[in-house]
């Protein structure tokens, strides 16, 4: 559906009146309109090639600034909310952002019936992924800059919340141009003052906590730049025995074990000795080991991964994916249950509990009504294919026991003919192709198998299409004949050949697989989440995750036009946010 015009009451306000970008309630991402993979797969690719040869992170060390660090130090205690993945649909990022900006928010305890009151954060931490699907400049205004500020378009000056952010893959496709000019001028971001000159940053806490951004790049290691001014952090700043918040805007200790500790039958040729591994596996490892040696790294915090997941040691140090921002929900069910290196367990609390989870893959099942325009194009797929093909089975009864004849007849027709070979082949590995390549043997059987089991229902859709035309009296192979064939094809192929596909990442997702492309299939607004952390004036850390199970379909305008305060609320029952766990204590 296109965008919905929504204009609030104007804010009344207090200074000089800036101008506000236009409120579109945009839906969520459409990732499987064709257009829109094709131009996500440039995006991509491009970024991909020129981010090796064009760093956004070296030409920023170029303003001659000095190194700096952001300080917080001198005040007693301090209140730092962190989210990432946020700029997608207008209903999940702005139920969000209006949680941010509410004064004192009430947020409902997983044991008990009594709210705890929350007072808003001083700090804000977006943690990767600002906006979906590229970081185009209307996007960043329509998908984020718009649900906040209407969320909190003014702050005093003197008090205004700060606002630090991390890019994340989807903000370098650009190559970090609109990041830059969004994050990076020391200006506003709605009611957030914008304080980093680079894309990473280290904010020195009260109580000898210390929270550090690293830009990783695309998958790259950290540039020269970035390395040394951490390095400066690190011995000219920060004491031996301090604390660290790590922030990355990758979970590389979920991605690790997939990319470099187990999966090199993938790539035989060239898998190292055993025993023999790679020094340092991740930048997450050489950050921690090297890097930031002399302190201690209490919480690792990344998003990426669209969900709430926690691994925690003995001794009390977290590793926190937090992916709940707005975007459309990762699986928290098929997940490894095996603990990391360095003795972190999986906990049991997720967001959504995996319950919920495996229930929201069924909705793959629905994907030609949800994604219309994927659904048409597997369609015209088996038409072409079926054209292609062009066996005459209108004489052979649709039954079953003769499948095998009506089979044989249209193998012959595609061996004779190198053409229709090719077009055949060109669709079976276009299905093979699709199969996760984590492991080996999976995309070898489940891509054969799905591949192999479109070829078949379109064979059975011609050969069904056959009879029809044939019982309606007309001729084989004549335009009349031709067109009512191919629209029953297409009719197939747009539900039973889309529902298979579905199927095929329904089934997937039980054994841990696909989990990105079932769950983006379903888009789904529900079960959005953020981390509230607050060091106290004892020092210790305490980490709230708030859940909402629920965002509003519906806004109306709220009594008050006070731009610090959200100017939207819901149109029927109102936001209702409950903590996912019992909040989390971490000692320095």
């Amino acid at each position: 559906m296109p965008p919905r015009d929504l204009t609030p009451a104007a804010p009344q306000w207090v200074d000089q009146p800036r101008p506000l970008v236009a409120v579109r309630q945009m839906p969520m991402v459409d990732w499987y309109a064709p257009s829109q993979l094709a131009s996500t797969a440039v995006e991509a690719v491009l970024s991909g090639v020129f981010g090796r040869f064009v760093d956004r992170r070296e030409l920023e060390a170029l303003d001659g600034r000095v190194n700096d660090v952001h300080n917080y130090s001198r005040q007693d205690h301090i209140t730092i909310d962190y989210l990432a993945d946020t700029g997608d649909g207008w209903n999940s990022t702005y139920s969000i952002a209006s949680l941010l900006a509410t004064p004192a928010l009430g947020v409902k305890a997983p044991t008990s019936q009594q709210a705890l009151t929350l007072p808003m954060a001083d700090v804000v931490i977006l943690g990767g992924d600002q906006v979906y699907p590229t970081p185009s400049r209307r996007e960043y205004e329509d998908r984020l800059i718009a649900p906040f500020e209407t969320a909190k378009a003014w702050s005093p000056e003197a008090t205004a919340p700060a606002l630090y952010a991390l890019p994340g893959n989807h903000d370098w496709y650009d190559g970090l141009v609109s990041f830059i000019r969004l994050f990076l001028n020391k200006g506003w971001f709605a009611g957030w003052r914008t304080l980093q000159t680079r894309s990473y940053f280290a904010l020195k806490l009260p109580h000898r906590w210390w929270l550090v951004g690293v830009d990783i790049q695309l998958d790259s290691d950290i540039d020269l730049e970035q390395l040394e001014y951490f390095k400066w952090v690190a011995k000219e700043q920060m004491q031996a025995g301090d604390s660290l918040i790590l922030c990355v805007a990758e979970p590389q200790w979920v991605y690790q074990g997939e990319r470099d500790c187990g999966h090199w039958d993938a790539l035989p040729k060239i898998a190292p000795q055993r025993n023999c591994p790679p020094p340092y596996a991740s930048n997450l490892e050489f950050l921690e080991k090297r890097v930031f040696e002399r302190v201690r790294t209490r919480v690792v915090l990344a998003g990426d991964l669209h969900h709430y997941r926690r691994h925690a040691r003995a001794d009390g140090a977290q590793k926190i994916t937090s992916g709940g921002g707005g975007a459309f929900l990762h699986p928290t069910h098929g997940l490894s249950d095996q603990a990391l290196e360095g003795g972190f367990a999986p906990q049991p609390s997720s967001w959504p509990p995996t319950g919920v989870s495996r229930r929201l893959t069924w909705g793959n099942l629905k994907l030609f009504w949800s994604h219309p325009r994927f659904a048409a194009l597997i369609a015209c797929t088996y038409v072409v294919l079926g054209w292609t093909v062009f066996a005459d089975l209108h004489q052979i009864p649709f039954e079953w026991r003769n499948a095998g004849l009506a089979a044989s007849e249209v193998l012959q027709r595609t061996l004779n003919s190198p053409g229709t070979c090719g077009v055949a082949l060109l669709v079976f590995f276009g299905f093979y192709s699709f199969a996760d390549r984590k492991r080996r043997i999976f995309r070898w059987v489940a891509g054969s198998v799905h591949g192999g089991l479109h070829l078949a229902l379109c064979f059975t859709l011609g050969w069904a299409a056959g009879r029809a035309t044939e019982h309606w009296g007309l001729a084989f192979g004549q335009p009349p004949q031709l067109l009512a064939a191919a629209a029953l094809i297409a009719a197939g192929g747009f539900v039973l050949g889309t529902t298979l596909f579905g199927f095929y990442l329904l089934v997937s997702s039980w054994v841990g697989r696909h989990g990105n492309e079932s769950f983006s299939s379903i888009a789904a607004e529900d079960w959005k989440h953020f981390l509230r952390l607050q060091i106290g004036t004892d020092g210790l850390l305490t980490i709230f995750p708030i859940g909402l199970r629920k965002v509003p379909r519906a806004w109306k305008a709220t009594a008050s036009n006070d731009p610090s305060q959200p100017r939207l609320e819901p149109d029927g029952p109102s936001l209702d946010p409950e903590l996912i766990e019992t909040p989390i204590s971490v000692s320095p």
